[in-house]
């Protein structure tokens, strides 16, 4: 009885191992199989097959995780840092004035300016 067991294992081992050597095969075979006349299919091939066999913490490098916080601070933190400086200054209450007022506005007109009086009041009645 050992001995069949020793041989089921045996096979069991054999099969696992063919069945490798065959996965990595096809892997270079299909790398292999890779030739059209243009270049952009023979690219986009490859590239589709670098990407099967890409892992997850390939993908986790310095840069993604930079690029991940600026749009988070973007998209959330900084919209919440606007309402607080909008609150804080009262930016957004109903007597908050967005425009210079005429009264202190330099270029705000008066009947004294004369730049800005009628031609005829400016020399008198002629």
């Amino acid at each position: 009885m050992s001995a069949r067991c020793d041989s089921a294992d045996t096979r069991t081992v054999i099969s696992r191992l063919y069945s490798k050597i065959c996965r990595q095969r096809v892997r270079v075979a299909d790398l292999d199989s890779v030739t059209s006349e243009k270049w952009a299919t023979n690219y986009y091939q490859q590239e589709r097959l670098r990407r099967k066999g890409q892992q997850w913490r390939t993908l986790l490098h310095p840069s993604v995780f930079g690029a991940c916080l600026a749009v988070f601070g973007l998209t959330v933190v900084g919209p919440i840092v606007l309402l607080l400086l909008f609150t804080a200054t009262n930016y957004l209450s109903p007597d908050a004035t967005f425009l210079i007022t005429s009264d202190n506005s330099f270029f705000a007109f008066t009947e004294r300016d004369l730049s800005m009086a009628g031609g005829h009041r400016l020399f008198g009645d002629l």
